[in-house]
């Protein structure tokens, strides 16, 4: 998405039906939250296939109330 000048949202309906569940480290991540955290890095295989995926996501304040 990142990468893409289309809007993140035209490229989750692509992929997600619109009340999908995402879970994250045991954290229920919604639609909203989805666009603004998680990055996902992919490598492909010569054949096109994925081959590696790394994900990295950014706490919510709320998953650390005392700022921890």
């Amino acid at each position: 998405m990142a990468l893409s000048p289309e809007d993140p949202g035209a490229i989750l309906d692509r992929y997600f039906v619109p009340d999908f569940v995402y879970c994250n480290d045991g954290i229920e991540i919604d639609r909203q939250r989805m666009e603004a955290e998680i990055h996902t890095f992919g490598q492909l295989a010569a054949d096109g296939r994925i081959q590696r995926i790394d994900q990295l996501s950014r706490q919510h304040p709320s998953a650390h109330p005392h700022g921890r």
